[in-house]
């Protein structure tokens, strides 16, 4: 009896231990937390997206008398000089893009930063203006005329202050903006006779075309947000507000007959400015790369 009872127990020792064997071999180690991503470092990157804004323009002209008074108001028979004022707006639009480069620091769950770009620009616009002139003259003087801008590139120097949750990324952005931005236009006025060389005519004179371009330094703020797609590459969406600042070019005007055909006492040559401040709100998607 006692021989069968051990006989039982090695049988059973002998069939448990497989089982309990495959029970062990199922069971998988536990594995280590996923390391939280890392924003810190080097990057860089290409954009593109879409530009609106305007130009807010101030047109001014002047030009003495051909008797050299300067008075912009006089009577009939001695009539003032030439005096012109006026504004009007001209909206910008246009698409962008361009590269950008910058580091980033983190510390726990925020993110300082710096951002530099560069972007090539088709942003472009154009409109018309009429204004009364400051003279007594031989009937009502208007000057009318035609003026449209653009933004040839920009590129911004900024700040990145973010909020990260691991792999997504919330920031603001701003610093300084820069851009060169080009001008052109016509005007003519009407109620003179031209050309001053006989014979005169009662119409539309010229008073002067301009084109110029200047590089502006200005500034911006905005923000976006920001996706990793792997270790080394992520993806973004941004906004950006960038101001220009005021754009001028000069031209001198063409001389002119503020008389009759018999009486020409006209108008010098003069000069005058179209200044315009330039404002766009830039939208646009970027992919950059990481290095480690």
């Amino acid at each position: 009896m006692r021989k069968a009872a051990i006989g039982i127990v090695a049988i059973a020792a002998m069939i448990g231990t497989p089982v309990l064997a495959a029970d062990m071999a199922v069971k998988a180690p536990p594995q280590p937390p996923a390391p939280v991503y890392s924003w810190t470092g080097f990057y860089v990157g290409g954009n593109a997206g879409y530009g609106w804004g305007q130009s807010s323009n101030a047109f001014n002209a002047f030009a003495p008398t051909g008797a050299g008074s300067t008075i912009c108001q006089g009577d009939l028979s001695a009539f003032g000089a030439l005096c012109v004022n006026g504004s009007e707006t001209n909206s910008l639009k246009g698409a962008i893009g361009g590269l950008q480069a910058g580091y980033n620091f983190q510390s726990g769950k925020f993110l300082a930063g710096v951002e530099a770009d560069f972007q090539m620009s088709n942003q472009n616009g154009g409109g018309s203006f009429t204004t009364s002139l400051l003279l007594l003259g031989p009937g009502i003087e208007t000057q009318t005329g035609t003026d449209s801008e653009r933004i040839s590139w920009f590129g911004t120097v900024r700040g990145r202050l973010g909020i990260t949750f691991d792999r997504w990324l919330v920031y603001s952005t701003g610093g300084l903006a820069y851009g060169r931005v080009t001008n052109s236009g016509s005007a003519t006025v009407t109620g003179y006779f031209c050309p001053i060389n006989p014979p005169p005519t009662l119409t539309a004179c010229p008073l002067s075309s301009w084109s110029g371009s200047s590089i502006n330094a200005g500034w911006t703020v905005g923000g976006g947000i920001e996706a990793a797609l792997s270790n080394s590459w992520s993806v973004k969406a941004e906004y950006l507000y960038v101001d220009l600042g005021t754009v001028n070019t000069n031209f001198t005007t063409l001389p002119m007959c503020a008389g009759d055909s018999g009486a020409c006492t006209g108008e010098a040559a003069g000069t005058g400015t179209i200044g315009g401040r330039v404002t766009v709100n830039i939208l646009r998607a970027g992919l950059n790369y990481k290095f480690y």
